[in-house]
């Protein structure tokens, strides 16, 4: 895992060091600070993943700026949307487990932020997830992942 703090919208600190493999708690915000000339790959080369729960693990792929993102279950497939710098779009399936997916295929570089979200298409209990990516100058600079991820209410089904 990655040497990440992760914050509530409340500026308090959730962990010390993002873990993996749990299930997120409904409506919850994490803002994870990276350093983009390093790797967070998806699949787990370099330091490790940014973010990581039982549905989808979310990489950054140093040298050419790639937001990655993976599935982890069969039985979920999610449909991504990111925007770059609100001008240029672009929709993923994610829908093999194992695959890295590139969200943005030029990735992303100085200056940039991309923001998107995840929604499975066949699987009503799947959390959704709304992120942002700001790189924010200079290569010294951290970068950071906001990241909302929410949990479905049946009763709000219609």
């Amino acid at each position: 895992m990655c040497n990440c703090d992760n914050y509530k919208n409340t500026g308090e600190v959730i962990d010390d060091d993002n873990g993996g493999g749990t299930t997120p708690s409904p409506d919850t915000t994490e803002v994870i600070i990276f350093n983009p000339n390093i790797d967070y790959k998806a699949n787990g080369g370099g330091q490790g993943p940014l973010y990581e729960d039982d549905y989808i693990i979310i990489g950054f792929d140093a040298p050419g700026g790639d937001v990655e993102m993976r599935i982890k279950s069969t039985s979920t497939k999610y449909e991504c949307y990111a925007s770059r710098n609100h001008s240029s779009s672009q929709n993923t399936l994610l829908s093999v487990v194992g695959n890295s997916y590139d969200i943005f295929s030029t990735g992303i570089s100085s200056d940039d932020t991309l923001a998107g979200r995840m929604s499975s298409s066949n699987d009503r209990t799947a959390p959704h997830y709304e992120f942002t990516f700001q790189l924010t100058g200079l290569s010294t600079n951290p970068a950071t992942l906001h990241l909302d991820y929410h949990l479905p209410t049946s009763d709000l089904y219609v």
